[in-house]
């Protein structure tokens, strides 16, 4: 019996860098060769390690990765967005993501308006370079996620950004953390959400982050979910751990591929 879900490809599969951030600080170039042994063809990028912009290229390319995303922080983005845009092209990167909004952009809900403004225009700017610009939540999530006038300012965040020029980047991690379900969200935001953090969280008291597939998330459901709203890429990250971090990567590649496996 043929299937009514949306026909969408599997999304492809990386691994965000902050997770190896050690290891990309001490030798870029050996870092990223692991996390290809590890089972990547792609990366997200937070900054280029050891190797700074150029030699990162020739990381990527030795390793056999593509960079389809950059993290950025909001001072570049605001104060060097040409420099942004040339290295992010050189990269061969499809999208660049605000890695953190400021406290002040969450303050209330004028705030919030004018921070959608700011992230519009900075998508209209890269768009205009041939990039798609996102903005990654919730480490605000108490301000994000506050209610406001019968919604929540995250509400105000989405209808004010205009979907053709921001898109939202999802965090499996942080949206368990804000109270909400990942499955939910991402059938509500269908379209909006090309890449996506695949994040699980422990069952360890306090909460923090662990290999995917060994914590609370049920990674079929979301990733069936990531399917049928069009999700483009799940990007591995941890944020625990950093001594291990290679290995951890390696884990949860392989609980990822055979749940994606078993999808099919």
């Amino acid at each position: 019996m043929a299937s009514d879900r949306p026909a969408h490809p599997a999304p492809e599969v990386g691994l965000q860098l902050w997770t190896v951030r050690e290891q990309m600080a001490s030798d870029a170039p050996g870092c990223l060769a692991r996390v290809a042994e590890a089972g990547y063809d792609t990366v997200e990028l937070v900054g280029y390690g050891s190797a700074g912009f150029p030699a990162i290229i020739d990381g990527l390319t030795a390793a056999g990765l593509r960079a389809v995303s950059q993290h950025v922080p909001y001072r570049r983005l605001e104060d060097e967005l040409e420099p942004v845009i040339a290295e992010n092209t050189a990269l061969g990167c499809r999208f660049v993501v605000l890695q953190q909004g400021r406290h002040q952009d969450w303050v209330d809900a004028d705030a919030v308006r004018s921070f959608a403004a700011t992230c519009n225009r900075w998508g209209d700017e890269l768009g205009a370079a041939g990039l798609r610009f996102g903005h990654h939540g919730y480490h605000e999530m108490d301000l994000e996620f506050a209610p406001e006038a019968g919604r929540t300012r995250w509400d105000i965040f989405v209808e004010e950004t205009d979907p053709d020029r921001v898109f939202l980047q999802l965090d499996t991690y942080w949206v368990r953390r804000s109270g909400n379900d990942p499955v939910e969200l991402l059938r509500r935001l269908a379209g909006r959400t090309p890449l996506m953090h695949l994040k699980d969280t422990s069952p360890d008291a306090g909460g923090t982050d662990t290999t995917v597939g060994d914590g609370l998330m049920d990674l079929a459901a979301v990733l069936e979910a990531a399917v049928e709203t069009g999700v483009q890429a799940v990007i591995v990250e941890q944020e625990g751990d950093p001594p291990n971090a290679l290995r951890d990567a390696a884990v949860s590649r392989r609980h990822l591929a055979v749940t994606m496996a078993g999808l099919a």
